[in-house]
């Protein structure tokens, strides 16, 4: 059966963007206590607004290198990859991600930016559940349902398909 190539392409600098953005809006609108009733470090949750400085960066691009291996993973029987070999390099400068996918040539191109979307925001949450596990674990919770929404959602964009047509014979 004949197949379609679908090439996703996930900008580094809007995955940043959008963890940085989420975590500083956490931050600075939850007051987060401790299990003892004192209050957390939200202040630190929140500078993760500043994450283009070194060390949480670091940590970062890691999490978000995590985030995107498991992806492919989760998605084996669609990637259309014939690398045998890989580091555990962090992410360069320039480390937008790349999905390509072999899916059935029945496959409704109309679901190839839902695909996107998903797969963003998927990256996003598991990166975001991996910071807060360190600052927040209560908020790593929250993160880490919205990683498997995002993955069940992925899936249901995946598997749409074109109805048949009947020829005329």
């Amino acid at each position: 059966m004949a197949r379609k190539a679908v090439t996703i392409t996930l900008y580094k600098s809007e995955q940043l963007y959008d963890i940085m953005n989420k975590t500083y809006l956490t931050g600075e609108s939850r007051k987060t206590f401790n299990d003892d009733g004192t209050q957390a470090n939200s202040e630190e949750i929140a500078n993760m607004k500043a994450s283009e400085d070194s060390g949480p960066q670091e940590q970062l691009l890691g999490s978000m290198k995590d985030a995107y291996n498991y992806l492919k993973v989760q998605l084996s029987d669609y990637i259309d990859e014939t690398t045998v070999a890989s580091n555990n390099e962090l992410m360069d400068d320039t480390g937008n991600l790349l999905l390509t996918l072999s899916l059935p040539s029945n496959f409704n191109s109309a679901s190839t930016d839902a695909i996107a979307t998903k797969a963003n925001a998927y990256i996003v949450n598991k990166s975001l559940a991996a910071w807060f596990i360190l600052t927040a674990p209560k908020e790593a919770e929250v993160y880490e349902a919205l990683a498997k929404e995002n993955l069940k959602d992925l899936n249901e964009a995946i598997n749409k398909r074109v109805r048949p047509t009947r020829t005329s014979v």
